[in-house]
């Protein structure tokens, strides 16, 4: 979700550690799960080794939980971050 400089000098520490958490993130799931209906809506399924879409605050649960490993998002990679500087 992109945050223009006046929406982000409105909002609080904690606010955007909210909005952040709610953004998605790919996973690999390492088990077999049902779609999941959360508030935002729905998630999943989660199929091995099929990568899949999930917000970041259940991906972290995941991850801790050894269920699911986290793609490094592309603007992560070396590459890309060499082309920054």
């Amino acid at each position: 979700m992109a945050i223009t400089t006046q929406q982000r000098e409105g909002f609080t520490m904690p606010e955007l550690e909210y909005l952040a958490q709610c953004e998605d993130v790919t996973i690999v799931p390492l088990y077999r799960m049902d779609r999941l209906e959360l508030v935002r809506g729905p998630v999943g399924p989660f199929r091995p080794p099929q990568k899949a879409q999930a917000p970041l605050w259940l991906a972290v649960a995941l991850k801790r939980a050894n269920r699911c490993r986290i793609v490094a998002p592309k603007w992560l990679s070396y590459s890309h971050l060499r082309e920054l500087c």
